[in-house]
């Protein structure tokens, strides 16, 4: 005999449908669980990798800076080992730093480096005595010659204020020439290195000037001394001097 079943009955295809449906929907809410945890350990393990590159990039950085520190130690102690064998000014050639003469040591050099000279208006011989005035280069009294005090290039000079004497105002000029003398121990031998001509007009009381310059390439230990070779007594004035370029 069947048996009734008691109460609602539901019909069956609307129940398979139900069930499918709440089927579906719990695996979407599955899938997009697993996702968004998938999601998550990709981003836990970018962020890890990305603090291993930068610790990593530190550790380089800190690395390669202690090098560097540790190679100019090692080069300053070294130089300073070095620096104590070398002489004062080597070590300070080798450090770029040239040492400064002092202003007062360079006035004293240059002062040593030129002369100028007056006559004193007497002759030994035909060579004219001279005094000093300026410049401490060396003056030999003996040979009436500036002496020059190291090797180089030279700037000597003349000048002679010219006027005839009363006794010859009878004539219409007076002739004046005077050379200037080199010699030295190493050579031996007087040469001339310089002439000068003058024509002194007689005929009236005026000044006549004769001044003459050049450049010498002159060697340490040479004698320049000046000798007249006409007309001595229409010197009035005269000056002779040195110096280095």
């Amino acid at each position: 005999m069947g048996q009734k079943v008691m109460g609602p009955t539901v019909p069956a295809g609307a129940a398979c449908g139900d069930a499918l449906i709440n089927v579906s929907s719990d695996e979407s809410v599955l899938i997009l669980i697993n996702h968004c945890r998938d999601m998550k350990r990709q981003e836990a393990r970018l962020r890890l990798i990305t603090l291993l590159l930068l610790l990593g990039c530190t550790a380089l950085f800190v690395y390669s800076t202690c090098a560097n520190l540790g190679q100019h130690g090692k080069s300053g102690s070294s130089r300073d080992g070095s620096a104590e064998d070398q002489t004062p000014a080597y070590s300070k050639q080798e450090r770029g730093c040239p040492e400064v003469p002092h202003a007062e040591t360079v006035q004293r050099q240059a002062e040593t480096q030129k002369i100028h000279l007056q006559s004193t208006g007497k002759a030994n011989g035909s060579y004219i005595t001279w005094a000093p005035i300026l410049g401490k280069m060396n003056y030999n009294k003996e040979k009436n010659a500036i002496v020059i005090p190291t090797t180089g290039i030279y700037f000597i000079y003349l000048r002679f204020t010219l006027s005839c004497n009363d006794d010859v105002k009878g004539s219409k000029f007076q002739k004046f020439h005077i050379q200037l003398h080199r010699w030295s121990e190493a050579y031996g031998k007087v040469t001339t290195e310089l002439d000068a001509w003058e024509s002194v007009k007689c005929q009236t009381k005026d000044y006549q000037t004769l001044f003459v310059g050049q450049l010498f390439d002159r060697l340490d230990g040479e004698f320049l001394s000046v000798k007249v070779i006409d007309g001595y007594n229409l010197i009035k004035t005269s000056f002779f001097g040195a110096f280095l370029q």
